[in-house]
C-alpha cells in the first residue's frame, strides 16, 4: 500500500477527558456505574462513605467493595481508556459494556480519582491515579503510579473516616477502594457552608433510593450496600413478594437476536390511590415519589434496572396510567441493538421490537384505565360491602368482565318500580351498556359475549320482534342486535 502523508492528531488529554465526562451522568447514575463493577467482581458488600471534615474544597468520597480485587497489572489495564473491547464476548452476568464506566463515571463527578486494589486473599494494595491538573501540566496521557507511601497514606485516611461511621459491616475486608478527590458539582454551590449538607442530603435521600430501585434484585439476593450510616433497602416496584392485589397481564416473549425480550404488564389495585397503607407497598420509603412518578416501563438488563420512571417516549405520562407498570427484561448480548448509552441510563427500543411493545402497551393502558375509573365510580365504603359497588367485576378466561350491579340500591329501586315489559326493556339497556363497556376494554371475545348474554337469559326473539315492529328490516334488526350487544351474528338464532 502506498504510504500516505499524515499528521499526528493526538487529542489534548485535558479537553478529551472533560468532554467524555459529560455523558449524562448524575451522582446517582455515576455511583450505580461503579457498583456494576463491584457486582461483576462478585462483591456481596459495598459501601460508600464521604469525608467532608477537612475542607469544602477537598470533599472526598470513597466507594469500596469486597470483590475479588485486582493485581497491579489488572488494575493498570482497567484504568486505561477503554479497558476492554466493546464487541468482546462477556459473561452473561457482566454488567459492563464499554470499558469506560469507571473512568467516565468518576470524571463526571471529580477531576481526580484514585483506585487502590489488592487481589482477594493478599495484603498489598496497589494504586493508580488520574488527575486532570497533572494531564494539563504534562499535556500527555500520563497515569500516576502511586508510591507505597502514597497508598499507605490513602489507606490511613480511609480507615480514619470509616471509624467515624455507624452500622458498619461485620467482618468486612475491602479489596478495592475508589477515591474521588473533590466533588466538583457540589463545590460549585455558591454558599460553602451548604456544600457538605447538600452532598449528605443527596446521598441519603436520592442516591440510596435510586440504588435501592436499580439493584433491588441483587439486594434481595444478599447484596449489602451501605451509604455512610445507613443501609440501602431494596425496593421492588412490582412488590412481587406480597399478595397485595397487583395484577399481571401475563408474560410475553419475543425473539431478539441471540436473546429473548420478555414483556410483562402489571396493574396496581385502585385502592392504592386512596388507601395510604396499600399505596406505601408500591412506593419507596422516602416518601419523595408518588404513583405518577413510578408509572411506566422498567427495563432490566441482567437483573439491573437501566431505565424506569416513564414510558421511554412510547406514550405520555398520565394520571390515568399511574396504576400501570411494565417490566421488560433483556440480557447483555444485544446492547448494540438497544443503543445503550455509556451511563447505562438510557436505552432505545429497536424498530422491529417496537410494535410488540406498543401492542402490549395498548392492552396495559386499557386495563389501567378501567382500574383507575373503577376507583372513581366507587363510594368510600367498607371493602366487604360488595353489593354497594355500582360496577361489579366477574372473572373470565379472558380477564375481568365488568357489569352493572343489579343489587346496587339505585338500580334495585328502579327495577322495583317497573312493570314486566319495562323491566325487560331496561335489562336490555343494561346489557347493551355492559357489552359496550367490555368492548372498550378489548374483552369482547365471542364466547365471553355469548356467555354474558346466556347468563342474563336474553330473549333474542322478543328483542328482534320489537325492532321489526319499529319498522326495521330483518337484516337491520340482526345488525342492530349484533352491534348493540356485541354479539356475533352467527350466535343470534331467531
Amino acid at each position: 500500500m502506498k504510504e500516505k502523508n499524515y499528521c499526528q492528531a493526538n487529542p489534548n488529554p485535558e479537553y478529551l477527558i472533560k468532554s467524555i465526562a459529560e455523558q449524562g451522568y448524575t451522582l446517582d447514575t455515576a455511583l450505580a456505574d461503579l457498583l456494576d463493577n463491584s457486582i461483576s467482581a462478585e462483591a456481596n458488600k459495598i459501601e460508600i462513605i464521604t469525608d467532608t471534615s477537612s475542607s469544602d474544597e477537598n470533599m472526598r468520597l470513597y466507594l469500596t467493595d469486597n470483590g475479588y480485587g485486582m493485581t497491579e497489572s489488572e488494575l493498570e489495564k482497567n484504568m486505561h481508556f477503554p479497558s476492554s473491547l466493546m464487541e468482546a464476548n462477556r459473561n452473561i452476568e457482566d454488567l459492563g459494556r464499554f470499558g469506560l464506566g469507571l473512568k467516565t463515571a468518576s470524571f463526571s463527578q471529580t477531576r481526580k480519582f484514585t483506585v487502590l486494589s489488592r487481589k482477594k486473599g493478599t495484603d498489598k494494595f496497589y494504586g493508580r491515579t488520574w488527575d486532570v491538573d497533572y494531564l494539563k501540566q504534562t499535556q500527555e496521557w500520563r497515569m500516576i503510579i502511586n508510591s507505597s507511601n502514597e497508598v499507605e497514606t490513602l489507606l490511613k485516611d480511609y480507615n480514619r473516616v470509616l471509624g467515624l461511621t455507624l452500622n458498619q459491616f461485620n467482618d468486612y475486608q475491602c479489596n478495592t477502594i475508589i477515591i474521588w478527590d473533590g466533588l466538583r458539582k457540589f463545590q460549585n454551590i455558591i454558599d460553602p457552608s451548604k456544600r457538605a449538607e447538600a452532598l449528605k442530603n443527596q446521598l441519603t435521600f436520592s442516591t440510596s433510593e435510586y440504588l435501592g430501585i436499580v439493584f433491588h434484585k441483587f439486594i434481595e439476593n444478599g447484596l449489602k450496600i451501605r451509604i455512610n450510616n445507613i443501609r440501602v433497602e431494596a425496593f421492588d416496584p412490582f412488590n412481587s413478594n406480597e399478595k397485595n392485589g397487583i395484577r399481571s397481564l401475563g408474560r410475553r416473549e419475543r425473539e431478539f437476536g441471540e436473546d429473548v425480550l420478555g414483556l410483562e404488564g402489571f396493574v396496581l389495585p385502585n385502592q392504592a390511590i386512596r388507601d395510604e397503607n396499600i399505596r406505601t407497598r408500591f412506593l419507596p420509603q422516602s416518601g419523595k415519589k408518588g404513583l405518577l412518578d413510578l408509572e411506566g416501563i422498567y427495563i432490566y438488563r441482567g437483573n439491573r434496572i437501566i431505565y424506569f420512571g416513564g414510558w421511554n417516549g412510547l406514550i405520555k405520562k398520565s394520571s390515568r396510567l399511574q396504576l400501570a407498570r411494565m417490566m421488560i427484561d433483556v440480557e447483555n448480548v444485544n446492547d448494540d441493538l438497544l443503543h445503550l448509552n455509556v451511563a447505562k441510563s438510557q436505552i432505545t427500543i429497536p424498530f422491529d421490537l417496537r410494535r410488540a411493545v406498543e401492542t402490549y402497551l395498548e392492552d396495559l393502558t386499557k386495563e389501567a384505565h378501567v382500574e383507575y375509573y373503577n376507583y372513581g365510580s366507587r363510594k368510600r365504603r367498607d371493602p366487604k360491602e360488595k353489593e354497594l359497588e355500582f360496577i361489579e367485576r366477574q372473572p373470565s378466561s379472558k380477564g375481568a368482565i365488568y357489569k352493572v350491579n343489579l343489587k346496587t340500591p339505585l338500580v334495585n329501586d328502579l327495577l322495583s318500580s317497573l312493570n314486566d315489559d319495562q323491566e325487560k326493556l331496561f335489562k336490555k339497556v343494561l346489557l347493551a351498556m355492559n357489552s359496550t363497556m367490555n368492548q372498550m376494554r378489548n374483552l369482547d371475545d365471542k364466547k365471553d359475549s355469548a356467555k354474558i348474554i346466556e347468563d342474563e337469559e336474553l330473549e333474542f326473539k322478543s328483542y328482534y320482534h320489537e325492532l321489526i315492529n319499529s319498522g326495521l328490516s330483518h337484516e337491520r334488526a340482526i345488525r342492530t342486535i349484533s352491534r348493540t350487544l356485541g354479539v356475533d351474528k352467527s350466535l343470534i338464532i331467531i
